[in-house]
């Protein structure tokens, strides 16, 4: 019976040595995907906010050239640019 034992023990140790290797193994590759996915969510969300920052900067641009070269009021020239933005909004969300 001692003999038995000794043989189950054994086994039962590189079984489980080999399970912590394939844990390990497994692990490993989860780490380097969520990684990979980390890369890619903060690459666009940079590149998003450095888009929507120059919307704005544009849309702020075309409201003070209505108003200055156009002659147009604050309120008509805001109204325009609006306007502009949803109708690109709208068009986009229709094209998805």
């Amino acid at each position: 019976m001692a003999i038995i034992d000794y043989i189950k023990d054994i086994l039962g140790i590189n079984f489980r040595r080999t399970l912590e290797d394939i844990e390990e193994k497994v692990m490993q590759i989860i780490n380097v995907n969520i990684q990979r996915i980390e890369r890619r969510i903060v690459k666009s969300l940079v590149s998003w906010s450095i888009i929507i920052l120059a919307i704005i900067f544009s849309s702020i641009s075309a409201i003070y050239f209505l108003i200055e070269y156009a002659g147009l009021s604050k309120a008509f020239s805001f109204l325009i640019i609006a306007v502009i933005l949803l109708l690109v909004g709208i068009i986009l969300k229709i094209n998805r």
